[in-house]
């Protein structure tokens, strides 16, 4: 009677931690990941041989899931953060415990270990593990990364964990600057006998350990949320390792300068991020699969037309800061340099990186990602000029829409844009700010 006491507010709790229908839109694209999961297999599998060969696939493959752990970390440990500030006084006044306190994070979170699992057993496929084998290892790996993420995100306040991890960045940079790390020894480092042969091999005495390091990892977290500090951790900040607190009257008024803090932002978006990721696969696959330029360039265009649309979004975060800007003295003539830099990252930041990864091969190829480059901060001045026009004013997508056309219009587009800029200036001269309650 107990346990079923016990199952009953378990599922409460998880249902008011969550979002149910962003939880079954997450359910139905799993699904379909999943379903579709043979064909992804078969098309990066033949774009990761076009490119690299056969011969370095294993490599490629192992060096991919170095990658992923380290990425699924950082993310853990920030949605860990995230979840702890939001969710600790509730947890607490209702005695949740430690280990209860981690089955509820990893059940709010099943994007990290969906993610973990997918993306892991894919690339071990690759290298010719077993199927069954591989989603074992990366089920116990899923856990390993959330519950090492929860372990980050208690500490994240510790002066301890911030002096080992400036420690460790300065080692290796050390290290890689007097050629201690390179190609050649991270080559034979994973594709040797000692340490890369094990960890990629179908070895029960690896798999033994991946799980007795999950289940300490998961006590660790359990018994480190039961002593935690969670006012200091609730008033912590930043996405990785710091000891500080934040300082909400210096940041707030610190808009003199170029700050990634609005890309960051949109990364937030779910919707934004598998957009991001979608597209990036997309034009990989054009680029790996085909041979010609122009037709690089012309998905490499579409994508930062349609990626164009969240501009908005960033408009709409800047109409909430009228009050900082009014009282400050942030001249138009650094907003908005500022403004088209952060639009330049966020239009092409995984474009300039699949073309570095796979196109920049000969002059051809450069010349086409000089043309990239300059579609992209065309696109970033031209849109923003015609948002930022009619600031404070609310802006809708038609208006998007209207100055992509107005984009494409031979001489006429220079008119535009002339006029836009000396329209945002005087607008942003003359700010007026009502209070309206």
């Amino acid at each position: 009677m107990m346990k079923e006491k016990k199952v009953e507010e378990g599922k409460k709790l998880y249902f008011a931690l969550v979002n149910k229908k962003a939880e079954l839109a997450g359910g139905v694209l799993y699904s379909l990941l999943i379903l579709s999961y043979p064909w992804i297999f078969k098309a990066l599998e033949a774009m990761i041989g076009y490119r690299f060969g056969s011969s370095n696939q294993i490599y490629i493959c192992r060096i991919s899931f170095l990658f992923l752990l380290c990425g699924l970390l950082a993310l853990a440990r920030y949605q860990a953060v995230s979840f702890l500030k939001k969710n600790w006084e509730s947890l607490m006044l209702l005695g949740v415990s430690g280990l209860e306190g981690f089955l509820l994070f990893l059940s709010a979170n099943t994007k990290l270990f969906f993610l973990q699992i997918y993306c892991g057993t894919m690339l071990f496929q690759m290298q010719g593990i077993r199927l069954g084998f591989a989603l074992s290892v990366q089920a116990v790996y899923g856990i390993c990364v959330c519950a090492a993420g929860m372990l980050l995100g208690l500490k994240a306040h510790g002066k301890i964990l911030t002096f080992l991890s400036a420690a460790a960045i300065g080692c290796i940079t050390v290290f890689f600057g007097i050629g201690h790390i390179n190609y050649q020894v991270m080559y034979k480092w994973v594709m040797g006998e000692s340490a890369g042969k094990r960890l990629f091999s179908e070895n029960p005495c690896v798999t033994a350990v991946l799980l007795i390091l999950a289940l300490s990892l998961v006590w660790l977290a359990a018994c480190l949320y039961e002593s935690a500090d969670m006012p200091r951790i609730a008033g912590s900040w930043g996405l990785f390792f710091t000891g500080r607190k934040a300082e909400p009257d210096k940041s707030f008024f610190r808009v003199g300068r170029f700050r990634l803090s609005r890309y960051f932002w949109m990364y937030r978006s779910r919707e934004f991020f598998l957009w991001k990721l979608c597209s990036m696969l997309f034009l990989a696959l054009v680029c790996c699969l085909g041979d010609s330029s122009f037709a690089v360039f012309l998905t490499a265009y579409g994508i930062c037309l349609l990626t164009a649309f969240y501009f908005k979004d960033i408009y709409n975060l800047e109409r909430k800061k009228l009050l900082i800007y009014f009282m400050s003295d942030y001249p138009y003539r650094k907003f908005f340099p500022d403004v088209v830099k952060e639009g330049t990252c966020l239009l092409g930041d995984q474009i300039f990186l699949i073309l570095v990864l796979f196109r920049l091969r000969n002059f051809t190829d450069c010349i086409t990602f000089l043309f990239v480059t300059a579609a992209v901060l065309s696109i970033a001045i031209f849109v923003n000029a015609s948002l930022f026009a009619k600031y404070p004013r609310r802006q809708y997508q038609i208006g998007v829409c209207s100055a992509l056309i107005k984009l494409h219009l031979p001489v006429g587009n220079l008119f535009f844009l002339y006029q836009w800029i000396l329209q945002g200036k005087k607008n942003w001269e003359h700010l007026s700010y009502e209070y309206r309650s």
